[in-house]
């Protein structure tokens, strides 16, 4: 063999050995070689195995460690990164806090005291939420029923507000606003979100299975005081059918305090598996769970953090409660509008938008692994269990010990309204798979029911329900 022959023969074996196999960070594969005989110039040299060995990125699998304290079953673990990661522009909202507690204590005119402090609450509500999950980082029962109950507090705050106010139909609005606005609009722009560009985009049936259920089981529990009222409206007495309508929404919800502690046990005790976020391709979430300062915050700066936003959130409700009738009236806008609309709003702004952000996902998506889509389909129904399961029979239940008249009887059309979205999502999210087009239909009919309250006449419902 010639010395030239010699030279191209070496060229070849050394490019056959030094070929790059399956990368085992980023998963490339290696490309297909010639065919021939088996030999030790194939195998790959020491020195690359441990150069591979030692290229491995090993802060990033620290710091996933690290992240993992705040990695837990429950979908709450994947929104509060989320809140804090995108929380960068509604800080500079945190300056109409003192602006509005401000703006009331100096009389301003009744208009500009909203404004401001609703503005105030928009900016708080994503504060109080990472707080609370911040504090709550425990896995069980406990930590669950903190965070379903203060993971909404601008939510409580407005309703409790509201009802020691004597507006018990703007307490029961923003609740049920609440829920109207996460069942249409905000399932609606995680699916334009998820699917727009792609011919449709798949999720899973069995892990949404079991909580859309409890979803229209809660709702029709809800919606039977309202029912009963309205079927005995001829045949008993006002009074009669006020006591009646008393004595069914404290029984009823006694009975969804108990099912909301078995729902609990089912989610972080029986079946945690059900609810565990499997790991998959979900990078834009696992990103945001990767920020170190999650896991460097104080808890006891976290204390004092909620403290304060729950005190300023209170007060700046206050303000807000208290000049809403003269407000409408002014903007010449209706009551029932500013509660199943503008409050609801205030408190879950951030959120929503937050989870409709990181319903997108690139690339392809395992049949077995949750998807971006799957945990944000998750959040919603978690945020309506825990409006419609955790704060609503809790009002009632307040109302009851202050001795304020706080019932679940609404009027005809919320309640007409508030079934058809319950329906509407627990229908849409069985298929398994959702298309663009059925994000721009769910948009459509929320802002349809949007127009239909600002049109709408504060019609008087009757008894202490009445946006009057």
């Amino acid at each position: 063999m010639n010395p030239e022959s010699l030279a191209t023969t070496r060229r070849r074996s050394h490019a056959r050995s030094s070929s790059p196999t399956m990368d085992p960070v980023n998963g490339a594969e290696a490309p297909i070689s010639r065919p021939g005989p088996r030999s030790s110039s194939n195998l790959e040299p020491q020195g690359g195995l441990l150069r591979r060995i030692n290229s491995l990125p090993v802060a990033r699998i620290s710091r996933t460690a690290t992240a993992s304290l705040f990695t837990r079953t429950e979908t709450w673990g994947d929104a509060g990164p989320s809140l804090n990661h995108s929380y960068g522009p509604a800080k500079g909202l945190l300056v109409f806090v003192p602006i509005g507690i401000a703006a009331g204590v100096c009389g301003l005119p009744d208009v500009a005291i909203l404004i401001l402090n609703y503005l105030a609450l928009a900016s708080l509500a994503p504060f109080i939420t990472f707080t609370v999950l911040g504090l709550s980082n425990g896995v069980g029962v406990s930590s669950g029923l903190l965070r379903a109950i203060f993971g909404n507090a601008t939510e409580l705050i407005i309703s409790i507000t509201a009802m020691c106010y004597g507006q018990f139909q703007l307490a029961q609005g923003t609740l049920i606003g609440s829920t109207i606005l996460y069942s249409l609009f905000v399932l609606g722009g995680s699916f334009l979100c998820a699917s727009y560009g792609k011919d449709h985009q798949m999720f899973s049936k069995t892990r949404t299975g079991a909580m859309s259920a409890l979803v229209m089981v809660v709702s029709i529990c809800l919606t039977i005081p309202t029912i009963m009222s309205i079927s005995n409206k001829e045949s008993v007495p006002q009074e009669g059918r006020q006591r009646n309508m008393l004595i069914l929404s404290h029984g009823t919800s006694v009975v969804l305090f108990f099912l909301s502690i078995s729902y609990l046990a089912f989610r972080f005790q029986t079946h945690h598996k059900l609810f565990n976020r499997d790991h998959g391709p979900t990078r834009s979430l696992t990103v945001l769970l990767m920020q170190p300062e999650h896991v460097t915050t104080s808890p006891l700066i976290l204390a004092f953090g909620f403290l304060g936003a729950m005190v300023c959130a209170g007060i700046c409700t206050n303000y807000v409660i208290r000049n809403i009738d003269l407000t409408v009236k002014m903007l010449h806008i209706t009551k029932s509008f500013a509660g199943l609309v503008l409050l609801p709003l205030a408190g879950n702004l951030a959120k929503s938008f937050n989870i409709i952000r990181n319903a997108r996902q690139e690339g392809n998506i395992s049949p077995k692994t949750a998807n971006n889509l799957d945990c944000a389909i998750r959040l919603i129904m978690t945020n309506i269990l825990d409006t419609l399961l955790f704060i609503m029979p809790l009002l009632v239940l307040l109302g009851w010990i202050i001795d304020k008249p706080m019932t679940m009887q609404f009027g005809l059309f919320e309640t007409v309204v508030f079934l058809q979205s319950i329906v509407i999502m627990t229908y849409l999210v069985q298929h398994g798979k959702t298309t663009y087009f059925e994000g721009f239909m769910l948009i459509g009919t929320y802002v349809s029911i949007a127009a239909a309250f600002y049109v709408r006449p504060d019609v008087a419902e009757g008894g202490t329900n009445s946006w009057k």
